[in-house]
C-alpha cells in the first residue's frame, strides 16, 4: 500500500519515506509452500538423526528457514529522499541514493545496484530487488527515484 503520492516537491524532498509497500512471494507463488515446508521438516529430521537431540537440531532448521524467509514473510519496501529499503523478518536491506550505481528495469520490479559493472561476478546477490503488485505503483517509484538520483545512476 503507497502511503502517500507526491503532490509537491516539498513533500519529495522530505526524509521521511514517501511510499510504502508490502509484497508477499509466498502470496504472489503460494503452490511453492509445500515443497519450502518439505524442505524445512527433512532439515529438521536429518539434523535431528545426525546429533539426536531436538534443542541441537534446530540450529541448521533455523539456517534453512532464515535462507528462505524473504519467501515465508512479507517484504516492507520504503522509498524516501534519503534512499530505498527492505525489511522481512530480522533482515534489513538499506542503499542511500549515493550509493546506487546502476537501476535495473525488471518484470516485477526494480533491482538498484550498487556496482558499476554490468557484468559483475557479483550482481545477482547484491543490491536491493523492489517488487511491485501494480504498474502505477511502477510508474511513482520511477518518477521519485528520477527526482533524487545522482548522475553516476545508469539505468540497464
Amino acid at each position: 500500500m503507497v502511503t502517500g503520492s507526491p503532490s509537491s516537491l516539498d513533500q519529495l524532498n522530505s526524509a521521511a519515506p514517501l511510499f510504502e509497500w508490502s509484497y508477499s512471494l509466498l502470496r504472489s507463488d503460494p503452490e511453492k509452500l509445500p515443497l519450502v515446508l518439505a524442505v524445512i521438516c527433512i532439515a529438521y529430521s536429518v539434523s535431528f538423526w545426525g546429533v539426536h537431540n531436538p534443542l541441537l537440531a534446530l540450529v541448521p532448521t533455523l539456517l534453512v528457514v532464515s535462507s528462505v524467509s524473504e519467501f515465508l514473510f512479507p517484504i516492507h519496501y520504503s522509498v524516501s529522499q534519503r534512499g530505498v529499503s527492505a525489511r522481512w523478518a530480522w533482515n534489513t536491506l538499506e542503499m542511500t541514493w549515493d550509493d546506487v550505481r546502476r537501476i535495473y528495469d525488471l518484470e516485477t520490479g526494480l533491482k538498484f545496484s550498487p556496482l558499476s559493472r554490468k557484468n559483475s561476478l557479483f550482481e545477482a546477490v547484491r543490491g536491493i530487488r523492489v517488487r511491485f503488485d501494480t504498474t502505477e505503483r511502477r510508474v511513482e517509484i520511477l518518477g521519485a527515484v528520477a527526482l533524487w538520483r545522482k548522475d553516476n545512476v545508469k539505468d540497464a
